[in-house]
């Protein structure tokens, strides 16, 4: 009987699915908290950033967060990363009363003119990281990464009338999608197919796109790279790239680009624009809404430029011909991909003008995200000295009425203590650049928590 018993356990265990995590976004909601990554796990993290101004309140959901489970990355862009709180289950229909709260970039500190996305306020975690880069670029997470709490050196999920406040530390876990896909070809005509890989038919197309729209922070991607990513929306980047000294908003215009909607949602928003793709048979029911592969878990920003094939990107088919690289193209065109238009301004001949659209999904590829960090991390602190005695030593008081408490950096426990004052930690295995490190008391119902901060040289 024993022996049954454990090779049922064995098979029971052999069937489970493992999710591996890729990496970690670690942000402290707090005046010049740390926004760190880490690619172990949270064993080790690299700061990217400081935050500039804390939450305090959540924000009025979106449509599409309806089709996201809670406590989760509702939505990922270029110029925000959404987190939704409640509820746990999906297909929420009254997205007024769903709270969410926002991580965005320095470019978006103020909103631009012409926004037309959600606009956070003070459920917003503003950093002073640039738009399309590192959080928000190749460590940005799929949507419904699940997102925690750090509390103690543990990670919590967030409780459904969570709200945030000053010094609350989130944890994004990034985890590796379950299956490998290379691609996704969207077949641009009425009732073409969108096909996974060339031999998997998800569904078909209802009404295929030939304009370009201006659409939020494409005026900081590259033409072909994925520009937003959520439970209801796929859009993909046109414009030329633009330094982030150009400001979104100003003429002559910056943006550019197209969406690939499911269909039921495009129904729900009144959606008809030429710039919008639909796709899915039935209006009247969420297909694809909030579901991977297109809407949940397997399409994200990681962009490359001279690595194309660790990059989310598009390319467009013209006719039965091979795809050729996205053409640059900005502004408000409503026939921007047609025949005409691709043959007047690129000299592109085609009998049909777009045919297909085609996403190229990537490996997660480890050597370039640990040099990319690399490079971001020396440039964030390229302007900094720190101590290079190989040791930090804590100037944080003990408070009173506390006896002992515990400390952590980076979030990791390290010890207990009845003094914190004068506490040292060897800072020789920390990475370059600068670190948190806290202490956290608990005793008869009253919670303290402390931080400061240390830099490696």
């Amino acid at each position: 009987m024993k022996k049954i018993i454990l090779i049922f356990v064995i098979l029971l265990i052999s069937c489970m699915v493992f999710s591996e995590e890729l990496y970690r976004i670690r942000i402290e909601n707090s005046p010049e908290g740390l926004v760190q990554v880490s690619l172990d796990e949270g064993k080790n993290y690299s700061c990217v950033g400081r935050v500039k101004h804390p939450a305090n309140k959540c924000g009025v959901g979106f449509m599409a967060s309806g089709y996201i489970e809670g406590g989760t990355v509702c939505a990922v862009a270029s110029h925000a990363i959404r987190i939704k709180i409640r509820p746990k289950e999906k297909y929420n229909l009254d997205f007024k009363s769903i709270p969410i709260f926002s991580i965005l970039p320095i470019e978006f500190w103020t909103t631009p003119k012409g926004f037309g996305g959600h606009v956070a306020e003070n459920s917003g975690i503003y950093t002073d990281i640039h738009t399309a880069s590192s959080i928000f670029l190749n460590f940005a997470p799929f949507p419904e990464s699940k997102v925690y709490q750090e509390y103690m050196g543990e990670l919590y999920s967030l409780s459904e009338n969570h709200i945030p406040a000053l010094g609350y530390i989130y944890v994004i876990c990034v985890e590796k999608p379950e299956t490998e896909i290379d691609h996704i070809v969207f077949e641009n005509i009425y009732g073409g197919d969108v096909i996974i890989d060339d031999d998997r038919v998800l569904t078909k197309v209802s009404r295929p796109v030939s304009g370009i729209g201006r659409y939020d922070a494409t005026t900081y991607n590259s033409p072909g790279q994925i520009n937003t990513a959520h439970g209801g929306v796929i859009t993909i980047a046109t414009s030329k790239l633009f330094p982030y000294s150009q400001k979104e908003g100003d003429k002559p215009e910056t943006r550019g680009g197209f969406m690939i909607q499911p269909l039921h949602h495009a129904v729900r928003q009144g959606e008809n624009k030429p710039q919008v793709m639909t796709i899915g048979e039935d209006p009247n029911v969420f297909e694809q809404e909030g579901k991977a592969p297109l809407y949940s878990k397997y399409i994200n920003l990681w962009y490359y430029k001279d690595h194309p094939e660790a990059s989310y990107y598009a390319e467009l088919r013209l006719d039965d011909f091979n795809y050729i690289k996205m053409p640059t193209i900005t502004g408000k065109v409503d026939n921007g991909l047609t025949k005409e238009y691709l043959y007047k301004h690129f000299k592109l001949n085609s009998k049909y003008g777009v045919t297909g659209v085609r996403v190229h999904i990537p490996k997660f590829n480890r050597e370039l995200a640990e040099e990319y960090l690399n490079i971001l991390n020396k440039s964030y602190h390229k302007n900094m000295k720190g101590n290079k005695s190989g040791k930090f030593v804590s100037k944080l008081t003990m408070p009173p009425g506390f006896a002992a408490g515990n400390y952590y950096v980076d979030g990791v426990y390290l010890g207990t203590v009845s003094d914190v004052q004068g506490v040292t930690v060897d800072t020789s295995s920390y990475s370059h650049g600068l670190h948190h490190f806290s202490f956290m008391a608990e005793e008869e119902g009253r919670y303290v928590a402390l931080s400061e901060y240390f830099y490696v040289e």
